[in-house]
Parts: C-alpha cells; sequence; structure tokens
C-alpha cells in the first residue's frame, strides 16, 4: 500500500487548446509509462470519439505517473466552457492544480472560472506558460496577467507565491528560467549575449519535463488524512465512467478507510441495494487491475503471455473468452502502429466456430480487429486527429 505521504492530486485546468491533453502526454512518456520503442499517439488521454474528431477535451478523466517513488494522480480536465461541470467535479478530487496558459493568448475566461473555482477550495497552483515557442509569445506581459487574475480572484498570500514553470509541451520541455530556452527567440530575448555554457548545445538545460514534475512534488501537498471517528470506507464518487473490458466505473476520492487493487466492495444505493464491484487503477494507460470485470472483456494491467479468462454473465454460462497470444505484436494501420501491440484471439459461445484477434496499442486502444476463422470481418484503426 502506498504511504499518504507518497501520492499527489493534482488536476490541469486551462481554456480550450493551451496544451493540457498534449502536456500530459509526455508526462506519460518521460515517466516510463510508454517503452522508449513503442508508438505512441498524440493526445493518448483523449479516447472519447468525439474528442478526438473535434480535437478538444470534452471529459474529465485521470490517469497516473511515478516520478522518485511519488505516485502523482492527473485529473485531465476539459478547457471548454460548456463543460465547466466536468472540471468542478474533478477539483473535488485533488490537493493541488497545474494552471496552464498559452504564452501568446494569456488566461481567457475558461481559465478565470475554472481558476476561480480552484481558489475558492483553497487549492494551490503551480503555473505553466507554455507555447513559449510560438512567434508572438510574450511570456512577460502574460505572467503578469496571471499574478493580476490571482489578485482579482482573491488568492490567499499562500496561494499566490506559487512556482512558474516555461514550457513547450509539445516538444516535452519545461525549466524554471526563461533563459534556459537559449535555442529560441523568446529565451535569447530573455538573456541578451548570454552563451550556453562550454560543451553544451544551445537549449540543453530545459530538454525535459523534469523541472515541473519536481514543481509538483515540492508545491503540492499529499493528502490529508480525514477528519473521522472511523477508519471504515468512505470514497466520494466525483465521477463515471465506462470500459469496453470493465464496465462501468466509479471515480472518487478516499475520505476514510483504505482499499487495494482487487479488492471487493459494495456500492450502497439509496434504495438499500448493495451491488457488488472490484477496485481498478488506471496507472499508466491499460486499466491496472485484476479479472472480475462485471461485463465484456477484461484485459488486465500486467497481461502475461498464456493468460485466458472468460466472463460470465449468469451463473454457468461463459459469454466471452480471450487468451494473450503476444506482447510484442507488430501491428500498422492508417491510425498508428506499433511493434509492442498486445495480441489476443477472443471468441464467444453465442458465435460458434468464429476467432477474432485484436491488437491494442497502449495509449491507443483497439487498433485492429479482425476474424481468422469463421469469417472474414476486419475493423482498422483508419485516423487519429492530431493538435
Amino acid at each position: 500500500m502506498i504511504a499518504r505521504e507518497q501520492i499527489r492530486n493534482i488536476a490541469i485546468i486551462a481554456h480550450v487548446d493551451h496544451g493540457k491533453t498534449t502536456l500530459v502526454d509526455y508526462m506519460l512518456r518521460q515517466t516510463g509509462i510508454f517503452r522508449a520503442n513503442e508508438a505512441m499517439v498524440d493526445r493518448a488521454m483523449d479516447t472519447n470519439e468525439l474528442e478526438r474528431e473535434k480535437g478538444i477535451t470534452i471529459l474529465a478523466k485521470n490517469t497516473a505517473v511515478t516520478c522518485r517513488g511519488v505516485k502523482i494522480n492527473i485529473v485531465d480536465t476539459p478547457g471548454h466552457a460548456d463543460f465547466g461541470g466536468e472540471v468542478e467535479r474533478g477539483l473535488r478530487l485533488v490537493d493541488g492544480v497545474l494552471l496552464l496558459v498559452d504564452a501568446a493568448e494569456g488566461p481567457l475566461p475558461q481559465t478565470r472560472f475554472v481558476l476561480g473555482k480552484a481558489l475558492a477550495l483553497g487549492l494551490p497552483a503551480v503555473v505553466v506558460v507554455n507555447k513559449i515557442d510560438r512567434q508572438d509569445a510574450r511570456p512577460a506581459e502574460v505572467l503578469d496577467a496571471i499574478y493580476s487574475l490571482f489578485i482579482d480572484l482573491g488568492a490567499s498570500e499562500h496561494q499566490i507565491e506559487f512556482p512558474v514553470i516555461y514550457a513547450v509541451a509539445r516538444a516535452g520541455r519545461a525549466s524554471l528560467r526563461l533563459s534556459d530556452f537559449d535555442d529560441l527567440p523568446v529565451g535569447q530575448a530573455a538573456a541578451p549575449g548570454a552563451k550556453p555554457h562550454p560543451g553544451e548545445t544551445p537549449g540543453a538545460r530545459a530538454r525535459t519535463l523534469e523541472p515541473l514534475l519536481d514543481a509538483i512534488l515540492e508545491a503540492i501537498p499529499p493528502p490529508k488524512k480525514a477528519e473521522t471517528t472511523h477508519d471504515k470506507l468512505q470514497m466520494l464518487v466525483a465521477n463515471l465512467d465506462y470500459d469496453d473490458y470493465v464496465g462501468r466505473l466509479a471515480i472518487g476520492r478516499l475520505s476514510s478507510g483504505s482499499i487495494e487493487v482487487g479488492q471487493q466492495v459494495a456500492v450502497c444505493r439509496a434504495d438499500g441495494s448493495t451491488p457488488k464491484g472490484k477496485v481498478t487503477s488506471r496507472e499508466g494507460s491499460w486499466q491496472a487491475g485484476v479479472n472480475g470485470a462485471r461485463e465484456g472483456i477484461y484485459i488486465p494491467g500486467h497481461p502475461r503471455v498464456g493468460q485466458s479468462a472468460l466472463q460470465e454473465y449468469y451463473k454457468g454460462h461463459a459469454e466471452d473468452h480471450f487468451r494473450v497470444k503476444s506482447l510484442s505484436a507488430h501491428v500498422k494501420t492508417p491510425g498508428a502502429s506499433s511493434n509492442q501491440a498486445l495480441l489476443t484471439e477472443e471468441w464467444t459461445p453465442l458465435e460458434p466456430g468464429v476467432l477474432d484477434h485484436k491488437l491494442y496499442v497502449r495509449g491507443v486502444g483497439t487498433v485492429l480487429e479482425q476474424t481468422v476463422k469463421g469469417g472474414d470481418e476486419r475493423n482498422a484503426l483508419i485516423s487519429v486527429r492530431r493538435t
């Protein structure tokens, strides 16, 4: 079980198209969630079909990365005003926020709305001035506007003393100092006449997101112990989701007690019924946990070759079966490619003699599904919208 001190819960808030989901992509990559030789599609967190079509985040989603032994739970929130309810629910799950602002556009109306909600909850912030590689970037003026916004929203003295990180999210780069980007016009302007240290190439001091991860660990506090008179399991459910392999998901935050992945729990409903479920984790991009889905096929978080499972819809009758055939299969479609795809064979007694092969790419999902026995159906991922 992870100690409370080794956990950080943050929400990323920003106006639409300021780079939230792209930043999460590189946080996942640089903390080792994706293998170095593995194909990664941009905006891995935008899994909803409409989100990929429109190029915006609509539904709040959560994932987790590990940095220096600390687990950072990340809630990626929508940046459009029409989805403000998703943001407000997400803020109930976290202990701090990462405020992302475009270096050219500055804080916009949705930024003001969501930041006001976060400050009212007493949450501390880490400010990221993103897209400093834009030709029209004006980071100094934007930072002044951010300070003014905090003051207008009534931020406390502690909240207004936020760390500032300059970043180029689409390149996975960040630094505490603008002058570290001496390979960009904005960095050169921040330190006129400055030259790289001997032996260094321009921009060498701002090559990764390490300064941002360090700022999160230092500025965002670990979860506080709930002030309760008991240690019974209680969880505040802030959002609902659905997974093709697990079924219905309740996403929330513990207020008391403790749980572990795979533990069976009961959901207490208003009508007095108590349906049972199992605890899963969303660390990384595969759904982590143990077999026990109520609906559909469940792919384990750490699958093994030869591993198989069946799913029963009612006692004594298995509906769906799967078996892991490979963890390093090659797949190439117009929408994604990888040499580390998960290959499974799947079948159901409802379709005797039919066998399907499915290939999954981490961070993307199903990229190819084809019937290899008893039919000729084939479905492939055609395209993924990039921004």
